[in-house]
């Protein structure tokens, strides 16, 4: 897997310096591959030397325990261990620096699975790409665990599970301030959001954090507009719901089911045409949570749609049980931001990529690998 064309250094380190980007080319597929890119202090040389000191593990993820190194070769580690939390199996795996700025994370029980960092230096700071992939048909072991509770959750656990992996890293504080995106970044964004589905999980001070997701497809606007009004048939198939009562024209009641916890809770929707550009707002008003929204927007593009959305709401606050489980197992807390986020893009943003090229990008140097 390649980052798409039109992606550049400098739009990437824009995009990431308040949270994680994530590229998806096809939602729930049989091979399942993704990108995360995100970006650390310091030089990518210590990065790689962090990802290979196995040892010091648990100083970066305290949750992780019983680590144990099987074997210990120049730039290769083979090692063990075990996750103090709810659900996780014990975990092995070797970890190889296979070149300047390439780390390698593979399952020596399964050939050919593995995920790849890309690094490279940018001034003061590390630019990081993560490769995601599974062989067809698996997933990886602690997905297919939780799949037994939640099953709709794969794509969401694999990103949050790999969110967890790069922040232990990255070290970058909560964001104090907001930050411009750049024409650089705009391209970025652009140019993955016509190849699938790009998101990105921007960090707010106290750990929240805030999903926006893009994607552009070969369906009119008229038709996606008429999907985000009509909520009791469209959110039909959205994994986590259980139930979506049409409340009156821009009143809706919405039953969550996830991982035993429920949550019900209502919101008030408002709509504005800006020119060719329509959004629509869903705002939490009662409930089991006090406050929340989502917000989609319908750009008008050449043969199509761009499709985006916002989403700031948290469901575990909702429930003790998510409460319960979202501390005691971080994976599952970072996941249903995602779930929702991604769930509500794979349904109602159903629909062949565009697979456009960005209309504005930054004079500068191409990821490495990009098609």
């Amino acid at each position: 897997m390649h980052v798409p064309s039109g992606t550049t250094t400098a739009g990437l380190l824009n995009l990431t310096q308040h949270g994680e980007l994530f590229f998806l080319p096809a939602h729930n597929a049989h091979h399942f591959r993704a990108l995360i890119v995100t970006q650390a202090k310091g030089t990518c040389r210590s990065v790689e030397d962090a990802m290979l000191d196995v040892r010091n593990y648990p100083k970066r993820w305290p949750k992780m325990t019983d680590v144990s190194v099987l074997s210990d070769k120049h730039d290769r580690v083979h090692y063990r261990f075990a996750l103090d939390m709810m659900f996780s199996p014990e975990i092995e795996g070797i970890v190889e620096r296979t070149g300047p700025g390439t780390v390698r994370f593979e399952d020596p029980k399964v050939a050919g699975d593995f995920s790849t960092w890309k690094l490279r230096d940018v001034g003061r700071r590390c630019s990081m790409v993560f490769h995601l992939q599974h062989k067809p048909g698996r997933r990886s072991d602690f997905v297919r665990l939780v799949q037994n509770m939640e099953k709709g959750i794969a794509d969401s656990a694999e990103l949050a599970g790999a969110l967890a992996s790069a922040r232990g890293y990255t070290g970058l504080p909560s964001p104090t301030r907001r930050y411009d995106v750049t024409t650089a970044g705009r391209g970025t964004w652009e140019a993955l959001s016509g190849r699938g589905t790009v998101m990105r999980a921007i960090r707010r001070p106290g750990g929240t954090m805030v999903f926006q997701a893009r994607r552009q497809i070969e369906v009119p606007p008229s038709e996606v507009i008429a999907r985000l009004r009509d909520r009791e048939r469209s959110y039909r198939t959205v994994d986590f719901l259980s139930d979506v009562d049409h409340k009156g024209e821009l009143s809706t009641k919405w039953d969550v089911s996830y991982f035993g916890g429920w949550v019900d809770f209502e919101t008030h929707a408002t709509e504005k045409q800006d020119g060719p550009v329509y959004r629509r707002t869903e705002t939490v008003k009662s409930g089991d949570i006090s406050q929340g929204y989502w917000t989609w927007t319908v750009t008008p593009v050449p043969g199509g749609t761009a499709l985006d959305l916002e989403v700031d709401l948290d469901v575990r606050a909702g429930s003790r049980v998510l409460r319960t489980l979202a501390a005691q197992d971080p994976i599952i807390g970072n996941s249903t931001g995602m779930q929702v986020s991604l769930e509500f893009m794979r349904v109602l943003g159903q629909g062949k990529s565009l697979r456009v090229e960005p209309t504005m990008i930054a004079q500068g140097d191409s990821i490495v690998g990009a098609d």
